[in-house]
């Protein structure tokens, strides 16, 4: 039977199939929000092929529609996509079209966009411009947009592009003006103070603008990360007087940034600037509390460490900063300086050592002995086999010159007390090795504390261990040094100069008058000084390398001025050191003088003379001879030692 429609059911299909089609039609055609999303979809992953068609298709569609806002929305997303492209366009690229293109864009944005909409088109027109080259225009569209009518979200971009188009027309503080408004915008937008900090880098006040930077920063986020950033920028130059200033200043950094920047500038710093450097740090309230006046009240360092407690975790680097800038201070300034760094860090025993040197010199036994007490009762080991080799040799200081200090006022016992000399020497060698890195000073004192407590074998066991150190340092001559000592006195240029002028002497004064004038008499008497001169030299090489050790060296003077010089000059005429370093009566000088004229009256004619044999002729004649002696070590003192002159001297003292 054959299938038949009624026409009225045929019609109501119809109309029926008709209404799905059109339902169909209209959902092939999505949403213009739909489209926008995805387009700004695709830009920001990068597809700007299809963000630009989708926003071309929006912007069409906008025409049929006759929507504006539609047809602005649009724009933007071509003018961003533009944007993005020159960004990843190569630099030889011709790219001129799109500042044509962006112009007409910009065109449409400003006829027929919103205030905000129309200064996001500005912003956008202008980078593209500044893309391509044109600077100049890139800044003019920049300058037109209105910050108050800009999304306040957003407007920190705003600041940074327009100091990103000031910086390339070089104006570089209007650019630097711009990027901290960006920052105060917005603290954590890192291009801003990226972009801050390498502009700064290159200003003549750029530590003050960092200062700026990190003020702008502190406004709204955690500033640490920037003052570390500053500090590490600027501790390399002498421009860091307003950084210093604004990190000294308590609002403007933590105490570890100030600690880090001075430790980080010392190395950079003259006297001069370091001077300017403390100044500022002295205004810092912790650090003026340490105004401790010298001999007048006790310092403890217990309480110091109490009192930088809030400095956790950067003692060693304000130790270090302390302590370097305590060079530059007045005594009693550097002793509080020296004893906080000494006691923020136990370990930095430089700066002990310092403290303790300061006392020694500027303060009388009675007057320290408070400070010393409160020093040896806070002080424990901190030196080891790991330490640094620099502190090693502070650590066995500070103890050795610890131990000397209380000795002016405390007697060497056998108790334990932290006030006891002997306690603060035995700490003092504790891991010293027995060798030439050794130290001897500390175990010489320990040999005469023993050796009067009565304790001969701990006397000579640390006696026998200074020895051993002095002889591997080369501290004490040995026998073959000796001898080329003696020998060479002798037979070098000024021996001979001093047996000649001797000999003319004795001539003029004519003694002993037996041998008469003449070359006769003069070879006679010169014969007579350079035999007793052999004599002499081999008597003093018996005295001081068998019968009593001692160094026939001259030693220089550590010490400053003429009058102390002069002083230590004349000193060694009489005393030299001994294996232990002990200054002991000049057994070999003394000895052989006297010893040499007494054996040189076996050849003399007798007489009355003080050039003649008699019972008393040789007395006088080996103090002169140590007068002569005396005259040399003042001229080794005084002479120059360096450059040419030095070389000529050294042949004839």
């Amino acid at each position: 039977m054959p299938l038949t429609f009624h026409r009225g059911g045929a019609e109501r299909l119809i109309y029926f199939m008709l209404l799905v089609c059109a339902v169909g039609g209209a959902q092939t055609e999505p949403a213009p929000e739909t489209t926008l999303r995805d387009a700004r979809a695709a830009a920001q992953d990068g597809d700007l092929a299809k963000a630009q068609s989708l926003f071309t298709a929006l912007r069409e569609r906008s025409h049929t529609d006759r929507s504006v806002e539609m047809e602005v929305n649009a724009v933007i997303g071509l003018l961003e996509v533009i944007d993005a492209r020159l960004k990843l366009a190569p630099a030889n690229q011709p790219v001129q079209s799109s500042a044509q293109q962006s112009s007409d864009l910009l065109r449409v944005a400003q006829e027929l966009g919103s205030p905000a909409q129309q200064q996001a088109a500005l912003n956008l027109a202008a980078l593209i411009h500044l893309r391509v080259g044109d600077t100049t225009g890139g800044l003019q569209l920049l300058e037109q947009v209105k910050m108050d009518q800009t999304d306040p979200g957003e407007r920190y971009v705003y600041h940074y592009d327009l100091g990103k188009a000031y910086e390339l027309n070089g104006f570089s503080q209007r650019a630097l003006d711009e990027y901290v408004e960006s920052i105060r915008q917005q603290p954590l937008f890192p291009p801003a103070v990226d972009a801050a900090f390498a502009l700064a880098a290159k200003l003549e006040t750029g530590s003050a603008e960092t200062v700026r930077i990190c003020r702008a920063v502190a406004d709204g986020a955690d500033a640490e990360p920037c003052w570390s950033r500053a500090t590490k920028l600027w501790s390399r130059t002498r421009e860091s007087g307003d950084l210093l200033a604004a990190l000294v200043d308590n609002e403007a950094g933590q105490a570890k940034n100030l600690a880090d920047f001075l430790h980080r500038i010392q190395p950079f710093s003259d006297g001069q600037y370091w001077g300017e450097m403390v100044d500022e740090v002295v205004r810092f309230p912790p650090l003026a509390s340490l105004r401790i006046s010298l001999c007048t009240q006790p310092v403890n360092p217990n309480e110091l460490r109490t009192q930088f407690r809030a400095w956790s975790g950067q003692e060693k680097a304000l130790s270090l900063v302390l302590a370097a800038a305590a060079r530059k201070l007045d005594p009693p300034a550097a002793f509080d300086a020296n004893m906080a760094a000494w006691s923020l860090d136990p370990s930095n025993m430089t700066a002990g050592l310092d403290a303790l040197q300061i006392l020694q010199r500027e303060t009388s036994p009675r007057d320290r002995a408070t400070l010393v007490d409160a020093i040896a009762t806070s002080t424990r080991s901190a030196h080891g086999v790991g330490a640094a080799r620099a502190e090693h040799v502070a650590s066995v200081g500070f103890y050795s010159l610890l131990g000397v200090l209380l000795s002016e006022t405390h007697k060497c016992t056998l108790d334990d007390a932290a006030t006891n000399p002997r306690v603060q020497w035995l700490r003092a060698i504790e891991d010293d090795p027995v060798n030439a890195g050794g130290s001897a000073e500390p175990r010489k004192y320990l040999a005469i504390c023993y050796s009067r407590l009565g304790d001969r074998a701990a006397s000579g066991k640390y006696g026998n261990e200074a020895g051993q150190i002095l002889a591997e340092q080369g501290s004490i001559r040995t026998a073959e040094d000796k001898i080329k000592f003696h020998f060479r006195s002798i037979v070098y240029p000024g021996g001979l100069v001093k047996s000649v002028t001797q000999a003319a002497l004795l001539q003029w004064i004519d003694t002993p008058g037996k041998w008469g004038q003449g070359f006769q008499g003069y070879g006679k008497r010169l014969g007579s000084s350079a035999l007793t001169r052999g004599i002499r030299q081999y008597l003093a090489l018996t005295f001081d390398a068998f019968v009593y050790p001692q160094d026939p060296h001259y030693l220089l003077s550590p010490e400053q001025g003429a009058w102390p010089r002069l002083g230590w000059a004349l000193k060694q005429t009489f005393v030299s050191r001994d294996r232990r370093l002990n200054w002991r009566f000049a057994l070999w000088r003394v000895g052989s003088a006297f010893g040499s004229e007494f054996t040189s009256q076996f050849w003399r004619p007798r007489g009355s003379g003080i050039g003649d044999r008699n019972s008393w002729s040789w007395l006088p004649r080996g103090s002169f001879v140590l007068a002569g002696d005396t005259a040399s070590d003042v001229l080794r003192e005084f002479l120059p030692r360096k450059k040419v002159w030095g070389k000529i001297f050294r042949h004839f003292i």
